[in-house]
């Protein structure tokens, strides 16, 4: 096992374990890294370079001695992607990777189970610049799929939802939030610096708790979908399939969405005989919905 890795495991170790009122001992993270005593040394200049890089390890000699994280660190920032993406930021930039990886949670949004996220090449490229021009609030010109003229954006954030990275900014010609895939942009520039808008931000983080990628601003209006589950297997299709936003009650699971399309789709991938729609209004326009979706496949053949 590399030096990175015997770091980051470390790293993972101390925050999976974290307990502000107790200290990990050099013996247990030994036992952890599968590592003889003899290489105590070694495990302790490990922990200096974290501490070099800006993850604040606290330190405490005698009985009862060991380590300790001084908080916590959010569970994101232990991906894969967003390591990747702090190792990148970090080499280019000049900045200590702890300060990345503490960051980066705050600037991706992950709607995903744990583990069922991945990352391209050419994706990270570009998840770089964007996730940069974010962290140092500068806006962004691009070209995006075939339109003709470049997108300029003041950045907010960035959503990972059904394998998929989107950027969400403030589109500087028509003053509105608009949502881009970042597999189809191409040719980054940075423009300018600009001033937060925290209301907006807000709002954005706001659209975020719920399922799906569609942002409506500009209204208020958002959907509900609450249903009773056959039993603890289908709950837990529910909790997949809508990507960890909803909220549980026994067997009973409700979930808000910006576009109530985007709340019909996961439906469609679980049995009708599994579970029971508990909100008359949602079961009326999913009906609907489901009568023209079949009409459409009749006049089709």
């Amino acid at each position: 096992m590399s030096k990175l890795s015997q770091e980051l495991e470390i790293l993972y170790y101390l925050n999976k374990n974290y307990d502000s009122r107790r200290f990990i001992g050099l013996d247990e993270i030994l036992d952890y890294l599968d590592l003889d005593k003899k290489c105590a040394r070694q495990v302790r200049r490990y922990i200096d370079d974290l501490n070099l890089a800006k993850f604040y390890i606290d330190t405490k000699r005698g009985l009862n001695g060991g380590y300790r994280l001084f908080d916590k660190l959010e569970p994101s920032s232990l991906l894969v992607p967003n390591i990747a993406l702090a190792l990148v930021l970090s080499s280019k930039h000049n900045k200590k990777l702890g300060e990345y990886l503490k960051d980066i949670p705050n600037i991706i949004k992950y709607n995903i189970i744990e583990g069922d996220n991945e990352i391209t090449s050419n994706t990270l490229n570009k998840l770089i610049e964007v996730v940069a021009s974010i962290n140092d609030k500068v806006g962004i010109s691009f070209k995006y799929k075939d339109i003709e003229d470049n997108i300029d954006i003041n950045p907010y954030k960035v959503l990972y939802t059904n394998h998929t990275y989107y950027l969400i900014g403030l589109d500087l010609k028509d003053n509105k939030v608009k949502v881009y895939d970042v597999n189809y942009i191409d040719n980054i520039k940075y423009i300018e610096k600009f001033n937060l808008d925290n209301i907006l931000l807000n709002k954005i983080e706001d659209r975020l708790n719920n399922y799906g990628i569609k942002f409506y601003l500009d209204q208020d209006k958002t959907y509900l979908l609450r249903v009773k589950c056959k039993n603890k297997n289908v709950l837990d299709k529910f909790i997949k399939y809508y990507e960890n936003k909803g909220k549980v009650d026994g067997l009973i699971f409700e979930v808000k969405g910006n576009s109530e399309n985007e709340l019909f789709y996961p439906l469609l991938r679980i049995s009708s005989k599994d579970y029971v729609i508990l909100n008359n209004k949602f079961k009326k326009a999913f009906t609907s919905y489901l009568e023209a979706y079949l009409n459409n496949i009749k006049k089709n053949k």
